[in-house]
Formats: structure tokens, C-alpha cells, sequence
């Protein structure tokens, strides 16, 4: 039997998933099955599949009593395949509920094999910098559906003057004719003024959010075949020879249309498809970023063995996103975009440094993670301009030392390589401001870590590799950091001077050996995020309460007396109200 599916982001990696799991032919060629087996088989390896449960039932999304079912199949393979099958029969929000969730236990790496990226570790990351691994769409024979968030700045009324956006207003584009773009906000879609509106393209720098969509407005043409009633919520009825818009494709299996300034969903049965299937060409695909100023083009998951001529035509392009292909080497003609600052060239097959960037001396952006190449060229120093540098996953044993004389560069991520530590010159990266160190070959904590002061975000879990013992007294010198992570190592113990660390927003040391949480901590008035689960505390602080900004606690999995467990599973609250009144009881007793 063979499929053939239309692709949609994630929807589109789920499905896939699960047919794969359950043995379907799917309509790809050998090197798109390859991908999907190897992440498919991420999700048997890697997923924490008690933790993920935890967080699915308390969003909502399934209840422990099927939740318990599925724990009780023999193996992880079972398991994952249920619990994705399971996900395939619900609707609304549940894929966005399930990445959260994978999100929250620190399962990112497989959160975002669920979602399209713009950027990937550089600018697009969820917990340690993690980056997204969506495969590239199988050839449908169609155009995929790409669409694109916004958000009103000023209040906008649409041009037939009975449509008001207020400032904040979410709305996705879904064409783009010069100034005038159609939008699709609630169940309407109208025509407003882009000046108006913001592109929600936020490229994620080590954030725990939610991957952009893809900037790229491509919608598909159909023509009503049958007549379409409404059933439900947010159904739409349609007559025979209305002309409508797909913008989406969900993957249960309807559809979401827009017919005039109505949006709705229907049965694709209802509908024929009447698109050409021809692509855009890619002077129509350019788009402008975020900021106004900037003109991209994304080529990200096209299963590109080679760059299109017509890209080197197009010299004003200032950032270019080709991730997710399946490039072999980068061309002499990219010298032509003599105006490109950003290149993203992500989860390809580059056998090599391409020799051709550091010809590319105005790059102040540069993505090569996850290829096939594992050491960089000593004259990598030549990008004197690069503020951000992604070295993902390349099983890097050394880094040049060229490196440690970018001197402007601010975020600097080499996650998953095989570095057993750094060399000294690093202190000579002054404007540093985010590491991810995450998932090395440290046989200790690098003490040249201490010694940049400008860090605002430092990254050094070690789910993979060696595991990291002591946290050294000078990470006090840090005094800028507002994320410090250390989890998935065997640290007994936190330095009681990571209270000195006042501006520290996020503290995760999940899945160690503590035993125990300095007072001191306590200290930290604008601490919101605080992840303690897997260890092996006893006991919290008895100054807690005094966590005035903390938002998001996890303790789960510790053997805690006090408070009890009981009072933790009720959250923060409960908590603060428990070691009160613990207090106060104290007092009164003497």
C-alpha cells in the first residue's frame, strides 16, 4: 500500500512517524525514508517516556488511565508507537501541547523534529540550544502549503473599513499582493496594508518556545466539487463552484479553507484541487524578515542536491536558509550575494568546510551544524565579522583557536561534538554572551567558562558525553548570566555562590545527584525557573517562599520529606503556603 501524504510541517512528521512505525509504504525515495527511519528511531531511543507522561496528562491530553496502558506494552518501540498513534486521533491544540510537553522535560531535540524551523541552534532553541530535525516533505506532486504568522503594531482597519486590528492581534498571511496582504484573523480573512503589521519571524535564540512557521506564503487553489455543510466548530458550508484557498492541511484530516472573508474547515473530499503545481520562482519567494530592512529567502527541506541558478541572480538577498537539503558542498557562485549576512546550511551533507565562506568576510551569521565534516579550517578567523557561529553535532575534537580571536562574536554554540575541553585563548571572546557547551567530552567543568564575564547564557548539560562532577566556586564571576543549565550530570551538590549570580532568570539542574539546594539560592529575587526533578533531595530550602519571581518549579522524581510530596504536586503556591505556615507554627512553639 502506498500513501501519499500532503505535507504540513509537523503534522506532515507525525503522520509520517507513525506510518512508518506501523510499516506503510510511504511516497518517498530512498534518501527521505533514511531520514525518517533515523528519526523515527530518535524517538524509541531518547524519549523519557515517564517524564513526557507526567506532562501530557497534567495539559490535558491524556488521561493517566490511558497513559497507564500504553506504559504497560513490553517495549519502547510499542510504546512510542501507541503514544504517537494515540496523538494522530486528537484535534485542536494537541500537537502544540505535546511539543510543549516534550519541551518542558527537557526533550526539545525531539519537540522540534515535530516542527518546521527557520533557524536551527542559532536561532531556534528550546532547552540546551537544541536544534530542530524536521525531514524534508515528500514529493507530493503539489506544492506544499507554507503560510506565515504577523502581528498588528498599530490598529488597522481592513480597506472595505469593517474590520478592525487592534495592536497585539495575531493573524496569519496567507498572500501577499505588493502592500495589500490578505490575513486570516478569528474566522475572517480580509485585505490590510503590510506597513501594519510585524512578520512574526523571530528567529529563537536558546529559548524554550514554540519553532516560527516557515515565511514563505504558498497557499493551493481548489474549487468546491461537492457541496460542503457545516457540522461543527469552525466548520465552513460552501457551495459547488465556489472558489477557495487551502492554507491548511491538519492531519486529521480536513482541511482549513479561506472563501472570500470566510475561514473555515472542510471535508477535502468536498474539494479538487485546481493548482498548477507549479513553484513560485525564487525572486517571488523573497521575503522580507522581521525587520523591514532585511530581504531572506528560504530554501530550507526542498531535498536540494545543488543550489538553484537562479539564486545567484538575486544579489540583494541578506539572509539565506537552505537547512534540511541534502547538500553535498556549497558553489563559488554564492560570491554574488555580496549582501548576505546570515547563512543557515543546517542538517545537510557537507563533506567539508565549504572553502567559499571564508571568502565571505560580511557573514555575521553562519549555521553548519549537524553535517558531515569534523574540523574547521584554521582560517576561520578570516570571519572577522560573525557574531553567531552553530558547530552542532560535527564531532568537533578541537576548535581552532582562530576561533577564539572572533572577537565579535556574541553566541557561540558547539553542542554535541567530542571537545574534551577549551583552549585558554577563549577569554579573548569578550562580547560573549551565549555558550552551549552542552554535550562534550569534558572530563571536568572548563574553568575558561569562569573567566568570560560577559556570558548571559551558558549551557553545559551533558546528556551525552561525559558528566560534569563539581561546578566551580568562580562561576560567581559570571555575574551577567540570567540562564545557567547543568543538568543530565552527576553534580552532588550546587556552590552555594550561584546565589551571587542576581540577575539568573533560569536554573536548571535537573537529573544529577544532588542532595540537597543551598539557602543561598533562595536569594535569587528574579529567579522564574527553577528545574530540580531527577535528583535526590530530601529536603527544600526553608526560605523558599522568599523565590518572589519564580513562575515554574519541578521537584518531581526526589525522594522529598519536606514539604511533602503532596504539597509539591500542587505547585509553587502550595509550597510557600506549606513552609508559611511551617514557619509561623515554629514561632508560636518557642
Amino acid at each position: 500500500m502506498t500513501v501519499h501524504v500532503p505535507f504540513h510541517g509537523s503534522h506532515c512528521m507525525l503522520l509520517n512517524t507513525c506510518n512508518y512505525f506501523s510499516n506503510v509504504d510511504l511516497a518517498m525515495d530512498d534518501a527521505d525514508r533514511s531520514v525518517l527511519k533515523k528519526h523515527t528511531q530518535r524517538f524509541v531511543d531518547e524519549l523519557q517516556v515517564d517524564d513526557l507522561f507526567i506532562a501530557l496528562a497534567s495539559k490535558g491530553v491524556f488521561d493517566f488511565k490511558a497513559l497507564k496502558e500504553i506504559k504497560a506494552l513490553q517495549t519502547r518501540e510499542d510504546q512510542v508507537r501507541s503514544l504517537l498513534q494515540m496523538l494522530m486521533t486528537r484535534e485542536g491544540d494537541t500537537l502544540t501541547k505535546f511539543s510543549e510537553a516534550l519541551m518542558e522535560t527537557d526533550q526539545g531535540h525531539l519537540a522540534e523534529l515535530l516542527h518546521p524551523a527557520a533557524d536551527s541552534n542559532g536561532d531556534q532553541e528550546p532547552t540546551n540550544g537544541q536544534e530542530s530535525d524536521e525531514d524534508p516533505p515528500p514529493d507530493t506532486g503539489k506544492s506544499a502549503i507554507r503560510t506565515f504568522l504577523a502581528v498588528a503594531v498599530n490598529p488597522v482597519r481592513s480597506y472595505d473599513q469593517h474590520f478592525l486590528l487592534q495592536p497585539g492581534d495575531e493573524v496569519l498571511v496567507t498572500s501577499q499582493e505588493g502592500s495589500q496582504w490578505t490575513v486570516v484573523h478569528g474566522t475572517r480573512a480580509v485585505k490590510v496594508d503590510s506597513a501594519a503589521l510585524r512578520v512574526k519571524y523571530e528567529l529563537q535564540d536558546f529559548a524554550v518556545r514554540p519553532p516560527s512557521t516557515n515565511p514563505l506564503v504558498r497557499t493551493l487553489a481548489a474549487q468546491v466539487v461537492k457541496p460542503h455543510q457545516a457540522s461543527g466548530p469552525y466548520q465552513l458550508s460552501l457551495e459547488g463552484g465556489e472558489e477557495v484557498q487551502v492554507i491548511e492541511q491538519l492531519f486529521t484530516g480536513v482541511w482549513t479553507v479561506v472563501c472570500g472573508d470566510r475561514v473555515g474547515r472542510v471535508d477535502p473530499a468536498c474539494l479538487k484541487i485546481t493548482d498548477d503545481g507549479k513553484e513560485l520562482s525564487l525572486r517571488d519567494q523573497v521575503y522580507r524578515g522581521g525587520n523591514p530592512a532585511v530581504v531572506a529567502l528560504n530554501l530550507q527541506g526542498r531535498a536540494l542536491h545543488s543550489l538553484p541558478a537562479e539564486l545567484f541572480t538575486l544579489p540583494e538577498i541578506q539572509h539565506l536558509y537552505i537547512a534540511d537539503n541534502l547538500l553535498t558542498a556549497l558553489p563559488e557562485d554564492l560570491l554574488k550575494l555580496t549582501e548576505l549576512t546570515r547563512l543557515d546550511a543546517n542538517r545537510n551533507k557537507l563533506r567539508t568546510f565549504p572553502d567559499v565562506l571564508l571568502k565571505m568576510s560580511q557573514l555575521e551569521d553562519l549555521n553548519l551544524g549537524e553535517n558531515d565534516f569534523n574540523s574547521l579550517p584554521s582560517d576561520i578567523g578570516k570571519l572577522i565579522k560573525l557574531k553567531k557561529l552553530w558547530l552542532k553535532n560535527l564531532n568537533l575534537t578541537t576548535l581552532p583557536i582562530a576561533v577564539c580571536f572572533l572577537r565579535n562574536l556574541r553566541t557561540l554554540n558547539i553542542h554535541g561534538n567530542s571537545l574534551n575541553g577549551l583552549d585558554d585563548a577563549i577569554v579573548n571572546l569578550g562580547d560573549l554572551t551565549t555558550l552551549d557547551a552542552s554535550s562534550n567530552q569534558f572530563t571536568r567543568f572548563p574553568k575558561q567558562i569562569c573567566a568570560l564575564t560577559t556570558l548571559q547564557r551558558l549551557y553545559v548539560g551533558q546528556l551525552h558525553g561525559n558528566k560534569l562532577k563539581v561546578i566551580p566556586d568562580a562561576i560567581a564571576n559570571l555575574t551577567y548570566l540570567t540562564v545557567l543549565a547543568v543538568d543530565n550530570n552527576v553534580l552532588t551538590s550546587l556552590p552555594a555562590c550561584i546565589g551571587q549570580l542576581e540577575k539568573l532568570e533560569t536554573l536548571h539542574a535537573h537529573r544529577n545527584k544532588l542532595t540537597a539546594i543551598p539557602d543561598e539560592i533562595c536569594g535569587l529575587v528574579k529567579l522564574q525557573s527553577l528545574w530540580l526533578h531527577g535528583n535526590a533531595i530530601r529536603k527544600l530550602p526553608k526560605t523558599m517562599d522568599r523565590l518572589v519571581s519564580l513562575q515554574d518549579l519541578r521537584v518531581e522524581g526526589n525522594p522529598l520529606h519536606y514539604p511533602p510530596m503532596s504539597v509539591c504536586q500542587k505547585g509553587f503556591g502550595a509550597i510557600k503556603k506549606f513552609i508559611k505556615e511551617d514557619r509561623e507554627l515554629n514561632e508560636m512553639a518557642g
